[in-house]
């Protein structure tokens, strides 16, 4: 039995002395039989579903205080429809029926929040027009965000994962994905939503599994793993390069997974990890093209794609790439359309970023916090020359940077002056420059060294300025044990204590 929205009003309003009214109306009964489990299983849902709502929404009458002045006994009633199965709006609606000396002004923001908070994942909407104050309910409940957490709170990957992907946490445990059961993935995001941070984590878990291949056109998150990865490009000329040796690979596999009577591929996998998706496909047909064959032939061969994207659209993901990108990460997106295209369905649009994310994996949905992960810092690539972020950087600091880098050598005055043999000015200067520009960080334990090296100023013979003014040695007569006022070596005066003259 199912009303259309006219008569629906009309029963509503016809109907005015319960407090709470269920249409259809199923009688007591039929009542008794849903609440025992008896009946049809979906419709029992639902009412039981109508149920609970009905108690929060006069929960939230009271919580608000929206009642008779002087008789707070005296809250608004309901009317509530349940929907049937082949019912074109799927919502439970509701009709308040206000009671005296209640204004349908009282229904404001605060009350819809605080309804929204009682239903944990119903999304309440709030309609006020001449006819009255109306309360729709849709049927599809959206879960609530999970807590926030860390790479550590994941705890370790279940030990039959063969490339564990920490996509985060679910609203009861922690959620991991085996990269080569899925066997591609995709994660979208607009700018600020957690995207970048998720591909570090993943990447934690990849490198030490798998051969890594990457492409970032952009330069800015994957150049830091460029000596941990067998092949990376960072120009548009060297990605198909990249790819047709790539595919070159996944065709030698398969021809010799022929030969062995085999069907799956026993050696180390490969990964491939493309930053921008958008760059890749908006440049070249042939590189789109590729991208497909490897989805389409890399999981008997052991070669997985990890493919990234800003801009979610059906350009940069056409319908054959998502039919062999089963999973899909998505997180905060700045339309439904967006989210339409990655999803199937509307959503990630009211996604809160950072970190906040759906799962789609199959045709399961699952709402997850992506885990936050401080990526490790960009490591200076000294044997170019050309590299941009060594601009303006001396010879002292290259030298200075390299061996602490790659020689061991301590960021500290002393360590350098050992190194190097430098005066402590020198070694001074050459690392307040480097912690200036950002190179090195600024280390509590290097106060401590500078205090101790000042004495050591006066044999600094090298950094002191030529000077050709002759010094003459004070005629005072001081303690041996103080020694000399002037040396000629370095033509200043040592620190002596005051009691020395007087």
């Amino acid at each position: 039995m199912s009303y259309t929205m006219s008569n629906f009003w009309d029963v509503l309003a016809k109907n005015a002395s319960p407090k709470e009214t269920y249409y259809p109306d199923i009688g007591l009964v039929r009542r008794v039989k849903y609440a025992l489990g008896f009946g049809d299983p979906e419709a029992g849902r639902k009412y039981r579903e109508a149920a609970w709502i009905t108690k929060q929404i006069a929960a939230s009458f009271v919580a608000c205080k929206i009642n008779t002045p002087g008789d707070r006994s005296e809250t608004p009633g309901l009317c509530c429809y349940v929907p049937a199965a082949d019912y074109a709006d799927p919502a439970y609606n509701f009709k308040v029926k206000l009671p005296s000396g209640v204004r349908a002004q009282r229904f404001n923001d605060a009350f819809l929040e605080d309804l929204r908070s009682r239903l944990g994942g119903f999304t309440p909407e709030l309609t006020i027009n001449e006819d009255g104050v109306f309360i729709r309910v849709p049927l599809e409940r959206v879960p609530a965000r999970p807590p926030k957490c860390t790479l550590a709170d994941l705890g370790q990957p279940p030990d039959d994962y063969k490339l564990p992907l920490p996509l985060g946490r679910a609203q009861r445990a922690p959620y991991w994905v085996d990269l080569a059961r899925a066997p591609h993935t995709l994660f979208a995001g607009a700018s600020g939503s957690g995207k970048s941070t998720l591909i570090h984590a993943c990447l934690h878990f990849l490198l030490d599994r798998a051969d890594v291949w990457g492409v970032d056109l952009k330069l800015v998150e994957l150049s830091r793993y460029k000596s941990q990865m067998v092949q990376l490009a960072t120009e548009p000329e060297e990605v198909e390069p990249l790819l047709e040796a790539l595919f070159r690979e996944t065709r030698r596999r398969l021809a010799e997974l022929q030969s062995r009577n085999q069907n799956d591929w026993q050696g180390r996998r490969i990964v491939l990890v493309v930053d921008e998706l958008a760059e890749v496909t908006l440049a070249s047909k042939g590189d789109t093209t590729l991208l497909l064959r490897l989805a389409q032939l890399g999981r008997a061969a052991g070669v997985h794609l990890l493919l990234a994207t800003q801009r979610p659209s059906v350009q940069i993901i056409p319908g054959d790439m998502k039919a062999n990108v089963p999973l899909r990460v998505c997180l905060a997106l700045p339309t439904a359309i967006d989210s339409q295209v990655v999803l199937g369905k509307a959503g990630a649009e009211l996604l809160t970023p950072p970190g906040d994310a759906y799962v789609l994996d199959g045709h399961r949905i699952t709402r997850v916090s992506t885990p936050n992960y401080k990526a490790p810092e960009a490591a200076f690539d000294l044997t170019q020359a050309e590299d941009p972020r060594l601009l303006g950087l001396s010879a002292d600091e290259r030298a200075a940077y390299k061996a602490i880098q790659e020689e061991g050598c301590k960021a500290t005055q002393r360590g350098l002056v050992e190194r190097f043999h430098w005066g402590t000015r020198r070694a001074m200067r050459t690392l307040k420059s480097l912690r200036n520009s950002g190179v090195l960080e600024p280390a509590p334990a290097d106060v401590g060294d500078d205090v101790d090296d000042i004495s050591n100023d006066v044999a600094d013979v090298d950094d002191l300025p030529p000077t050709d003014k002759v010094f003459m040695e004070p005629q005072i007569e001081t303690p041996a044990a103080v020694g000399p006022l002037f040396t000629e070596k370095t033509g200043i005066f040592p620190k002596i204590p005051v009691f020395g003259f007087f």
